[in-house]
């Protein structure tokens, strides 16, 4: 283990492997805390890379673990053919910051967030269903 946040999915390729197969489940973020990642589909958006929940150990907080895991949640969403990362029911105005400066998109209310980002040139539907 190290406190290098740059070690955060070392096994990228297991990621998309087992999400591929199971379409969700948690992941380690090597000793920094854990991610729960599934595999969607949500309208206007096609097919998508949610992370649903992520819990980062109190004392690597604001050590830039967070935005790592995000950096490789948008790699490992592109690996996957996914258009978007979702992100959802944020309740911490911290991570809704973070989130905006790594370019998603807020949406909700205190005190809870939805957040996105497109991380391919899928077409957005914008038809209503």
């Amino acid at each position: 283990m190290t406190d290098d946040p740059r070690f955060i999915f070392s096994h990228t390729a297991e990621v998309v492997e087992t999400l591929t197969r199971y379409r969700r489940a948690w992941f380690s973020l090597d000793g920094h805390g854990a991610i729960y990642l599934r595999l969607g589909t949500r309208a206007h958006f096609g097919k998508t890379l949610d992370a649903a929940s992520i819990e980062v150990i109190e004392r690597y907080r604001r050590g830039g673990v967070f935005s790592e895991a995000l950096k490789q949640c948008e790699h490992v969403a592109r690996e996957l053919g996914c258009a978007v990362v979702f992100a959802e029911c944020i309740h911490n105005p911290v991570v809704v910051d973070a989130l905006m400066r790594r370019g998603y998109w807020v949406t909700g209310n205190a005190p809870e967030w939805n957040a996105f980002k497109f991380v391919s040139n899928g077409v957005l539907n914008v038809e209503q269903t």
